[in-house]
């Protein structure tokens, strides 16, 4: 989806910021609000994370930070709060994806062809036609 496009559908929404979301090797979720009329800004990994400052990104002192890069189809309008979009999130370095983070691990291990899912994702589609998959549930067991 173009970023014009979500944004729109965004502000239609009544949706206000957008939550670039990764989770750490810990499993807590972790972000950065960022206004809407910024997603073109957020799309192109412009929310950096520290990782030497933060428990559960594992990084030396010394290392770059880390950007994430918001996945446009993972988007879901927090029902708690409808002025906020979540996006799933991958931790790039230096251009490159993040060997520690928790999508670009599960890419690189997904058993079948939906390899952009995390499990953030699955649990908010419970329901989900993937989630019946004896081995997804076992994943995630």
């Amino acid at each position: 989806m173009e970023i014009e496009q979500l944004q729109k559908r965004c502000l239609e929404q009544g949706v206000k910021y957008g939550l670039a979301s990764y989770v750490d090797i810990h499993g807590a979720s972790k972000g950065k609000f960022v206004p809407v009329d910024h997603f073109a800004q957020m799309f192109a990994g412009s929310e950096l994370f520290t990782g030497a400052a933060l428990d559960g990104v594992p990084q030396d002192i010394s290392d770059d930070e880390v950007a994430a890069m918001p996945d446009p189809d993972s988007m879901q309008q927090c029902q708690w709060n409808p002025e906020v979009a979540w996006f799933a999130s991958d931790l790039f370095l230096g251009g490159k994806p993040f060997e520690a983070c928790s999508r670009n691990i599960l890419k690189r291990n997904w058993p079948g062809p939906n390899r952009w899912a995390s499990p953030s994702i699955l649990a908010s589609r419970p329901n989900s036609s993937c989630c019946a998959n004896p081995t997804v549930v076992a994943l995630f067991q």
